[in-house]
């Protein structure tokens, strides 16, 4: 990996979103509590990155009428099902 991406954010093409590679380990292992590359050789690597943007939040129910069985709305009590059935 290229050391100059570090830090650097790029747009992912056809989103709102940015994405920036906060740090690169080409060896990583944790060692008391702490991040850290034992060598430099990519045996073991690892990357820390950041995603940015403004996307909107979409529901299990959207793609699922009949939704999950868990979600509740504000009021606390289950949604009624918008297509009663079997799966309701």
């Amino acid at each position: 990996m290229s050391r100059k991406n570090l830090g650097r954010g790029v747009e992912i093409g056809g989103t709102p979103y940015t994405v920036k590679i906060e740090n690169y380990w080409p060896d990583f292992r944790i060692q008391d509590g702490k991040t850290g590359s034992v060598t430099d050789r990519p045996n073991n690597p690892a990357v820390l990155v950041t995603i940015r943007g403004r996307g909107v939040p979409a529901t299990e129910t959207a793609s699922n009428p009949h939704g999950t069985g868990t979600e509740f709305n504000v009021t606390g009590a289950r949604p009624r099902c918008r297509h009663p059935g079997p799966m309701c």
